[in-house]
């Protein structure tokens, strides 16, 4: 809501609001109308309700969720030609998803949490108050007297982020504030679009052979590269063949991949995420060759 008021006052264009409904709990499609009713209110501003209506899954419901919210976001933004979906993340949330991502014992590139400026499909996803703390953003509700809901999901420890949230003044009383971990991120994704400029770099003198349906990789090159570097390679390659790669095969593995094609002789031939991987003897040296699985 301090979102939509700010721009509401600063835009030169009258501003789209989506307010999406996840039909989760019996109060929400009252709670999203009466949204839509204070914003209706502003001038310079449209608000629209989007809903999650079909059956929910019984399992992750937070994760399904998410995609389903980021999906009819995405829908209505192609419907209103908007490029641009600015969301209101803050620093608390900045500093709960490092902490969340740290559970899942994800990478350097998870660890740098969101990014304040990111694509998604055909939109761009900006994030203006990524450094600004949750308490401003209430204070400033409190002094423009701008209404707000509150969403008792958020306090249910049923779900993993309440339960970060609910210990947030023990980690402060260690050091762990929301601003220090917030700063963590940052410096962590900074470190991060270095070793993404690096991998571009590598992977283009890396390649030998790229279609859709096979890339071919100078081995001999992949494996003098930092082992950072050759792994990012590695994913970057599987992702051009499949795009889910990534999600579906996981660092973890990919990482154990990595390691048996320095170490493992002989390196058998494997599938992983409808890929296959395989190392050949060639005349000018060793290659690896990844090929998409025939269906």
């Amino acid at each position: 809501m301090a979102l939509a008021y700010l721009l509401a006052r600063v835009s030169s264009r009258p501003v789209q609001a989506l307010i999406v409904d996840h039909g989760l709990r019996p109060e929400s499609k009252k709670e999203a109308q009466q949204v839509k009713n204070w914003l209706s209110q502003w001038s310079n501003i449209k608000p629209y309700i989007l809903r999650w209506d079909g059956p929910k899954p019984s399992r992750k419901i937070m994760e399904a969720a998410r995609a389903a919210r980021y999906e009819l976001l995405a829908r209505k933004c192609r419907a209103l030609k908007i490029r641009n979906l600015l969301l209101a993340h803050h620093q608390d949330d900045q500093a709960e998803t490092f902490l969340f991502r740290l559970a899942k014992g994800s990478g350097l590139d998870g660890l740098a949490a969101m990014k304040p400026v990111q694509p998604y499909d055909d939109l761009m996803l900006v994030r203006p108050f990524l450094s600004i703390p949750k308490a401003r953003l209430e204070a400033t509700c409190a002094n423009f007297k701008i209404p707000f809901v509150r969403d008792p999901s958020n306090e249910n420890p049923a779900f993993a982020r309440p339960r970060l949230r609910a210990s947030a003044d023990v980690l402060a009383a260690e050091g762990l504030t929301s601003k220090r971990l917030a700063l963590t991120a940052q410096r962590l994704s900074r470190a991060s679009q270095a070793l993404e400029s690096m991998t571009e770099k590598y992977f283009a003198q890396t390649v030998l052979i790229r279609d859709q349906n096979r890339i071919v990789l100078d081995f001999s090159k992949l494996e003098i590269l930092p082992e950072e570097i050759a792994l990012r390679i590695l994913i970057t390659s599987s992702c051009c063949l499949n795009p889910e790669a990534g999600r579906k095969i996981g660092l973890e593995r990919f990482e154990n991949l990595l390691n048996d094609l320095f170490h493992l002789r002989p390196f058998r031939c494997r599938t992983l995420g409808k890929l296959i991987f395989a190392l050949k003897k060639e005349k000018a040296g060793v290659t690896l060759r990844i090929d998409r699985e025939e269906n």
